[in-house]
C-alpha cells in the first residue's frame, strides 16, 4: 500500500506528454516502481487510469505468458522502457508494439515486446477515473496556472500603466526622444482586452490542435451521472481562451 502511494504522489507530479496509440491520440502520464505502475490516460473526451501492485503484475503476467519466467521487477522494468522513451521524448510519435482498443467505459492498451530474448505480452486494463483523481491531475493545475495567468496579467497591465505615467512625466517636463520610432502608444487596457478576447474566439476551432502541440490545455469538467469524468472538451470555448481575465468563483468548480 506504501508503495502505491508513494506512487499516487509521484504521478500526481508528472507532466501531461501527448502521444499516439494505434490510430488514436493521449495525453499520458505514468509512473513505474520496481514491482508496481500507476498511469493515466485522456483524450480530453474520458480520462482513464490504472495502478497495479506487485501481486497483481505477477498474476497477468502469468497470464499472458504461460511459458515465459522471470521475477516481478523484471516484468515492471520491461514495462517501464516500454513506456520511458515515450515520456522522455514527448513529440507525439506513433508508439511501436502498442495498440489500443475502446469497450464501453474501458480502455485496453495492449503491448508486444520482448523480455530476454522472449516474446513479452502485456495488457493495460484501464478503467475511467473517478471525478477525484480528475480533478487532482487536470482541473487543479489548471485552475492554479489559470490564477497565475490572471495575477501575471494584472501585474504587467499595472506596470505598462505606471510606465505611461513615467513617459508622460518626462514628456511634460521637456524630454524628447531622440529616436522617433522608440515612441509606442499609450496603454490602453480595456482595448488590450478586448482584442486579446477577440483573437481567442477566433481560435476557437483551432484549440484541440493547439493542445497536442503542447502549447495550450482546454478543459471544462463535467461528471456523468454515476459521477465519474465524462466530457473535456464539449464546452471548450468557455474555458482557458479567457484565462488571463477570467473570474474565479468557488462554486464554478466544485473540488
Amino acid at each position: 500500500m506504501a508503495e502505491l502511494e508513494k506512487l499516487a504522489s509521484d504521478l500526481l507530479s508528472q507532466p501531461w506528454i501527448s502521444v499516439c496509440i494505434g490510430d488514436s491520440r493521449f495525453l499520458l502520464k505514468a509512473s513505474f516502481s520496481d514491482t508496481a505502475y500507476k498511469l493515466m490516460l485522456s483524450d480530453l473526451d474520458s480520462v482513464w487510469w490504472e495502478e497495479m501492485n506487485s501481486d497483481g503484475l505477477k498474476q497477468r503476467a502469468q497470464e499472458l505468458n504461460k511459458r515465459l519466467k522471470a521475477s516481478v521487477s523484471a516484468f515492471c522494468r520491461n514495462l517501464r522502457e516500454a513506456v520511458g522513451p515515450l515520456m522522455r521524448d514527448g513529440s507525439g510519435d506513433h508508439l511501436s508494439g502498442f495498440e489500443c482498443e475502446r469497450a464501453r467505459n474501458l480502455l485496453r492498451i495492449s503491448l508486444r515486446s520482448e523480455l530476454s530474448g522472449v516474446p513479452f505480452y502485456w495488457i493495460f486494463h484501464c478503467t475511467e477515473a473517478p471525478l477525484s483523481m480528475v480533478s487532482r491531475h487536470m482541473i487543479c493545475p489548471l485552475l492554479n496556472m489559470m490564477r497565475a495567468l490572471h495575477r501575471q496579467t494584472q501585474d504587467l497591465m499595472l506596470l505598462l500603466e505606471r510606465k505611461d505615467a513615467e513617459i508622460l512625466d518626462y514628456k511634460e517636463n521637456g524630454a524628447t526622444l531622440s529616436r522617433d520610432r522608440l515612441e509606442t502608444k499609450t496603454f490602453n487596457q480595456e482595448e488590450f482586452k478586448d482584442r486579446f478576447l477577440a483573437e481567442c474566439s477566433s481560435l476557437k476551432g483551432h484549440l484541440t490542435g493547439e493542445l497536442w502541440c503542447g502549447t495550450g490545455v482546454t478543459c471544462k469538467p463535467r461528471p456523468g451521472k454515476d459521477g465519474a469524468f465524462r466530457s473535456l472538451n464539449k464546452d471548450r470555448k468557455t474555458c482557458i481562451s479567457t484565462a488571463p481575465f477570467a473570474t474565479f468563483q468557488s462554486n464554478v468548480y466544485p473540488l
